[in-house]
């Protein structure tokens, strides 16, 4: 007498049997139509602007919902002929990964189980608003160019980790913003 266990079968009926938890399941569905259009300003010589516009709308698992206008903006102005200055500036949206709403799913599942008085927020997008200023040299053997800019991130999503009556929690929450600046600088040389 011979018996064949497939692993799928044998695991699902462990698990069904087993299990204290619910299989998760997210759907995130994102659409983000973009547009951009370039133009060559005539009044001065060798400026262009650079203009664009991204609508994101998405659904977390047909239940929560977000969206965001979000433009980008580029001028760039040769101050002679091989050096250029540029400004930049646009804004973003991240919407909260599968990982980061599977992993909170997960601890709520664990919340409920134990009895543990604890709430986890559902997560929200992430957003983004950068500016940058930069000068860049550029002839046919050497290219250099350096940049200061800023990052201000709103909702960032971070990992968070309770001990709660002898369990760990770990999920993901939306923190409250911070900026970065950073001055940067980059080289490089033309092989002959």
């Amino acid at each position: 007498d011979n018996f064949l266990f497939t692993n799928d079968t044998l695991s699902n009926r462990l698990q069904q049997q087993f299990s204290p938890y619910q299989e998760i399941q997210t759907t995130i569905k994102t659409l983000s139509p973009y547009g951009q259009m370039q133009y060559k300003i005539g009044f001065l010589q060798g400026l262009m602007l650079t203009a664009g516009l991204r609508y994101d709308y998405g659904v977390i698992s047909n239940d929560e919902h977000y969206q965001q206008l979000s433009p980008r903006l580029g001028l760039v102005q040769k101050l002679m002929d091989k050096i250029s200055l540029k400004l930049l500036y646009g804004k973003a949206l991240r919407s909260p990964t599968p990982k980061a709403i599977g992993l909170n799913q997960e601890a709520k599942q664990t919340i409920k189980k134990e009895n543990i008085d604890f709430v986890i927020k559902d997560v929200q997008a992430e957003t983004i608003e950068s500016f940058e200023a930069g000068l860049s040299f550029n002839n046919r053997k050497i290219g250099a160019s350096v940049a200061i800019f800023s990052n201000v991130t709103k909702n960032s999503l971070e990992k968070q980790q309770e001990n709660i009556q002898s369990n760990v929690i770990n999920y993901y929450q939306n923190v409250n913003g911070f900026i970065n600046a950073c001055l940067l600088y980059t080289s490089d040389a033309a092989d002959d």
